[in-house]
This record gives structure tokens, sequence and C-alpha cells, in this order.
């Protein structure tokens, strides 16, 4: 995963712009927890977003008279127009963590 898609995985409202995580930087015995913890954080985060936003590092890495720029607007509009938009907004409001279904 590139650092990129890192960040674009990774950051959270709280976070803003701060360097994206480092796997080499982590002890060998930690890893695994490490890992973890990591995948479960992206697991956490809206289905629809992340699915933009890997289709946007994928159609950025294409020549640029090869990208799609209509298909990525069309997947931005749908993450704006979903459930999951308004729950996150709810949730952000009601200082709570929330609860994405990927609609």
């Amino acid at each position: 995963m590139n650092t990129s898609t890192q960040r674009l995985c990774t950051a959270s409202p709280s976070e803003g712009s701060q360097p994206s995580l480092d796997f080499s930087g982590v002890p060998r015995p930690e890893l695994e927890s490490f890992t973890r913890q990591y995948a479960l954080r992206i697991a956490g985060n809206a289905p629809l977003t992340q699915r933009t936003a890997k289709a946007t590092v994928r159609e950025l890495l294409r020549p640029a008279e090869m990208r799609d720029l209509g298909k990525l607007d069309k997947m931005l509009a749908g993450c704006f127009n979903s459930e999951d938009y308004q729950e996150g907004v709810r949730a952000f409001s009601e200082k709570r963590r929330p609860v994405f279904k990927g609609k």
C-alpha cells in the first residue's frame, strides 16, 4: 500500500494531514498486533468512501489520457448522497463512532 493510499484509508477528521503510518519502524514482536489494529481501523471506515478513495488512487496512477474522471465523479457523488454520509454527519455531531452500512 503506497503512502497516499495509507492516508486515504486511515485518515480521520481529528488527524487532518498528519503523516501516515510507517510499517518499517514497527518492532518485529509487535508487527502482528500493529497490523491487526491497522486493518481494523481501515475496516471501520465508510465502505463507499474507501472504495472511492482506492479508485481515485488507481485512476491517478494511470496515464492522464486513460483516466476515467467521470467514473470518479459519480462515485464521489454517491458517497455524499449515501446513508453512510448522513450517519457520519450524525455521529460526528453526537460525538460517537459512526455505524456504516455501505449504503
